[in-house]
Formats: structure tokens, sequence, C-alpha cells
């Protein structure tokens, strides 16, 4: 059954409070995340973007870094995700808004989504909606193949089957140009599995102490042996269709 409004802020809120957070910051799998992003994101050019569904602004401060010109902005339906985004990105302007039930105001060169469409009942209407805003360019970051039970508790309704987004991107009025299916062998499938069918996710949540960064920088090494063919991570790149011609005597 659909939750209210008022019930995704709250459980999202909660999210952000007790379980995400540096996670996002020096977890293995988002700092690769970052590297994938910066690798797509080569040579297109773009003076601002949105990034819906930005979270504490661990992506904004990544882009502000390696794009200082852009101007940034960022969405998120967590008020206590966007409270640790304004502190940490004071460059950025921010608005908490539910992009996957609200418009989302204004144009921008390049609009991003990462680690959201999963959670969208209408993803659909959210692509829709990053098509609208965007003049030029969208990037998305999600994920695709088994969907384990345990996601359902972080707010998961669906992993995507391959081609699946690539589909509902262009039914959006979006080309895919660029894509990356990243994982394979250590954020693979059976990865992902022990992962959630033990307690090793639990040590994820919350702040990382020295040890805690010190296996993050570990992973991050041996993830770099992944596949950027196969794998579980999915980043489609997509151009913004060009409008047709007007038809000579239209309006």
């Amino acid at each position: 059954m659909p939750t209210s409004a008022e019930e995704t802020r709250a459980r999202y809120d909660d999210l952000w409070t007790s379980q995400w957070g540096d996670m996002q910051r020096y977890g293995p799998t988002a700092r690769h995340t970052r590297r994938i992003i910066e690798r797509l994101l080569s040579g297109i050019g773009f003076e601002d973007a949105l990034d819906v569904g930005c979270g504490e602004g661990s992506t904004l401060a990544f882009l502000h870094d390696r794009f200082p010109r852009a101007r940034l902005a960022g969405t998120d339906v967590s008020a206590a995700a966007i409270d640790r985004a304004r502190t940490r990105c004071p460059f950025a302007t921010f608005m908490v808004a539910d992009s996957a039930v609200e418009p989302i105001e204004g144009s921008y060169d390049l609009a991003t989504c990462f680690d959201v469409l999963e959670h969208v009942e209408d993803d659909a209407l959210l692509l829709a909606r990053l098509a609208r805003t965007a003049r030029r360019w969208v990037l998305c970051a999600t994920v695709q193949g088994v969907m384990r039970p345990e996601e359902a508790t972080i707010g998961h309704v669906r992993n995507y089957q391959r081609g699946e987004l690539a589909g509902k991107m262009k039914a959006a009025g979006l080309t895919p140009v660029r894509v990356v299916e990243w994982g394979f062998p250590f954020y693979s499938p059976i990865f992902r599995s022990l992962v959630s069918a033990t307690s090793i996710d639990s040590l994820s949540h919350g702040a990382y102490g020295l040890g805690r960064k010190a296996v993050c920088r570990l992973l991050y090494g041996v993830f770099l042996l992944n596949s950027w063919r196969k794998g579980d991570r999915l980043f489609i790149l997509a151009e913004k269709a060009a409008p047709g011609p007007t038809p000579r005597g239209g309006t």
C-alpha cells in the first residue's frame, strides 16, 4: 500500500539519522560510484547541474571538486539529509522535495539521479521529470539483477532487469549514450547475498572510525578489479532528444 508523503519523509529521515551517512562518504561502492560518474561526465560540458536525491551531499561535493565552475543544486525528500548537505556543500543550493510526487523546479544542463530510482514506485514519472528539467543530459545510477528481501527494509521497490532502465529512459525522450555495468566479481550477486545474509551490513551503519575507514580503503583497492561491463551497479548517461523543427505554419 502506498505510503503518505509524511511517512516517506519520516522513513528517510530515520535512515539518514540511524544508518546512512558515512557509508556514502567512505564506503568503497560509493567511492567507485563517484569514480565512474566522473568518467561518464568527462568531456560533455555543463554549466549547471541538479542532483535529485542528493542525500548528505557526497556526490555534490565530489562534482564541485572535479567541476569547480559548475553551479550545483540538490533536492532530497529527507530534511535530515539536506541539513547535512547544506553544511558540507555551502556552494550549492538545496530544497527539501519528493521528486517522485512533486514536479522538479528549474532547468539545468545536467540532471543526475543516483540510487533513487530503485526506491520509487512510478519510476517512469520521475524519469519524465528528469527529462523535462534537463536541458541536455541525464545521468542515472541504480541497481540491477536479483532483489534481496533485505533491500525492502531500506525502501527498494525494484532492481532493474538488463535493458529495462534504458528502455524507460528512451520512453521519456532520452537517448542513452554511455552505459556502465559495474561490479563483477567482487560486487557480485554472491557478495550482495552474503552481505544480506550476515550481520556485515550493520557494520556499515553510523559514524566511521579509523578501523572502518581502513577496511573501506582496503575494499576500495579490491574493487578496482571489478568489471565495467558486467555487474549489479548500472550507470546510464543519456542525452535529451532535440526538439524537431517547427512545422511551417505551426506555432
